[in-house]
C-alpha cells in the first residue's frame, strides 16, 4: 500500500497542472466587491485615491499566516498616512478545511470566524472574505498564505511573493514586500514609475489556499484520497513512522499545517 502510495503522489506531481496560475507582472489588479469583517461591501475602486494598492491573501487557521498578523498590521499602520492602501483578502472555502488542518489553531476561515479573529487581535486593516466563490483568488493566484500583491498608482502589478524571507520574525533579513513598496513610493514623487524595478520571489511562506475538490478533477479527487490514506495511517496505524514530508504536505494539503510552505523552493527577485 505504501509503495501504491507513492507512485500515485510522483505520477500525480509529474503530471499535475496549476490551476490557477500566479497574477502575471504588469497586469491590471482584477476587481473584487467582497464583504469585511466591518460589516460593509469592499470593492477595488474604494482605494482608487492611494496611489499604491497592497493586497495580502491571508487566512485565520494556517499557523504561518497568523504570524504574520502583527507584521500586516504594521504594514498597514507605517504606510497609512503615506500614500498606500493594505487589504487583506481571505480565500479559503471553509468547507474545504478538514478537522486535521485546525491541529495548530482555534479557528476556521468562515466570515464570523474571521469577525471573531479581527476583534480579539485587533485587526486594523480591511480584512475581507472570498471563501464564497474564491473568484478573487482564482484571478489573482495565491499560491500560499501570506502572498503579496503590490499594485502602482495605475494599479498595474509591480511586485507579488513573499512579505518577508522568514515566517519568524526574529530571523528576518529582508523585507521584500517594503522593498517594493518604497521603490514604488520613490518612483511617486519622482514620477518615474514606468522606470522602477518589478519582481516576484515565486510561491509564498504559508498554506495553500483551500477550494473544496472538484470530482471533476482527477489530480483533486486522487489528492483527497491520498490525503485520507495518509491520515488513516499516521493515526490509526501505530507503527507507521514519522511525519508525513512537507512537500508532501504541501502538493496535497495534508498533515500538519496543511501545506506550511517553509520548505518551498524560492526563487530571488527579477528586476526589470
Amino acid at each position: 500500500m505504501w509503495r501504491f502510495l507513492i507512485f500515485l503522489m510522483l505520477a500525480l506531481t509529474a503530471s499535475g497542472q496549476e490551476a490557477h496560475p500566479v497574477l502575471a507582472l504588469g497586469s491590471p489588479a482584477p476587481n473584487f466587491e467582497l464583504p469585511g469583517v466591518d460589516g460593509a461591501i469592499h470593492k477595488l475602486v474604494d482605494y482608487s485615491s492611494s496611489p499604491i494598492l497592497v493586497v495580502v491573501f491571508t487566512c485565520n487557521h494556517c499557523p504561518i499566516a497568523q504570524m504574520y498578523e502583527r507584521r500586516i498590521t504594521q504594514l498597514a499602520s507605517d504606510y497609512k498616512d503615506r500614500g498606500v492602501a493594505v487589504v487583506a483578502i481571505q480565500p479559503n472555502d471553509p468547507k474545504a478545511i478538514t478537522i486535521d488542518e485546525l491541529d495548530s489553531s482555534d479557528i476556521s476561515d468562515s466570515l464570523d470566524e474571521m469577525k471573531m479573529r479581527a476583534q480579539y487581535k485587533h485587526l486594523t486593516y480591511p480584512y475581507l472574505y472570498d471563501g464564497e466563490t474564491q473568484s478573487v483568488a482564482d484571478a489573482y493566484g495565491p499560491q500560499a498564505t501570506p502572498h503579496v500583491f503590490v499594485f502602482d498608482r495605475d494599479r498595474r502589478l509591480r511586485y507579488e511573493g513573499h512579505m518577508d524571507d522568514s515566517y519568524r520574525a526574529e530571523l528576518v533579513k529582508t523585507h521584500e514586500a517594503r522593498d517594493a513598496i518604497d521603490a514604488l513610493r520613490r518612483a511617486v514623487r519622482s514620477s518615474a514609475e514606468n522606470r522602477v524595478s518589478t519582481g516576484s520571489t515565486g510561491d509564498g511562506l504559508g498554506c495553500e489556499p483551500k477550494d473544496v475538490a472538484d470530482e471533476s478533477n482527477p489530480q483533486s479527487v486522487a489528492g483527497e484520497f491520498l490525503g485520507n490514506m495518509v491520515w488513516l495511517m499516521h493515526t490509526r496505524i501505530p507503527r507507521f513512522p514519522g511525519h508525513f514530508p512537507n512537500v508532501w504536505r504541501a502538493r496535497f494539503g495534508v498533515g500538519h499545517g496543511s501545506g506550511q510552505h517553509a520548505g518551498r523552493k524560492e526563487h530571488s527577485v527579477a528586476g526589470s
